[in-house]
């Protein structure tokens, strides 16, 4: 975690350089490019670098711009060797950051054509297949952490796009801020194999 001590014990802290008032207008203004068709739902939920550039740009130490809108592992200043953890996890290594990143946005890809193929019982159980789907892709991204930090907005973000990519808008799926209760347990019940919690929580949001 060389790169990441550089920053200090806990590396980039995006809160240490922003307001909860200024990271709510940035998700909101993203939120709105989104729903009004300015930003790619698929496109942006396959590669969200430009996203996150929009939600963090600026709210970093004085000369490291390039913390906001690049991976980790991309060679410039501390980023280049720059590991994190999540949740008591080890995040993907940085090495390997861009490699998962491509593999991850294949999927995603893959997904938004297999779904509307599948033939469902009922408009209920497309909606349930759907959202587990984006719920997987979350997943997958949080389990990679592609990012020095704030890739929990760009997490529940994957949702919100991969969502909208067939018109399902979960209104209540907020951004800026985590949703409660018992977010992160719901998280790592489905990495346990238990993935009807989250997949409920994220249903729950969206009425």
């Amino acid at each position: 975690m060389a790169g990441m001590h550089l920053l200090g014990g806990h590396g980039w802290q995006y809160s240490q350089f922003s307001t909860v008032e200024d990271r709510e207008r940035r998700c909101q203004s993203v939120l709105v490019d989104l729903v009004q068709g300015r930003i790619s739902a698929l496109d942006s939920a396959s590669d969200s670098r430009n996203v996150h550039f929009r939600m963090f740009s600026g709210m970093h130490p004085a000369g490291m711009e390039y913390l906001a809108g690049n991976y980790r592992g991309t060679q410039i200043g501390v980023l280049t060797c720059y590991d994190v953890q999540f949740d008591g996890r080890q995040g993907t290594s940085y090495a390997l950051v861009d490699t998962y990143m491509r593999s991850l946005a294949d999927r995603i890809r893959a997904e938004a054509e297999r779904l509307p193929r599948e033939r469902f019982p009922s408009p209920g159980m497309k909606l349930l297949a759907t959202v587990g789907a984006a719920c997987e892709l979350m997943i997958r991204f949080m389990t990679i952490h592609p990012y020095a930090d704030g890739n929990g907005h760009i997490g529940r973000y994957v949702i919100w796009a991969f969502l909208h990519h067939f018109n399902i808008h979960a209104k209540r799926w907020p951004l800026n801020d985590r949703p409660g209760p018992n977010y992160f347990d719901h998280i790592r019940s489905y990495r346990s194999g238990q993935r009807k919690p989250l997949i409920q929580f994220v249903l729950s949001h969206m009425v």
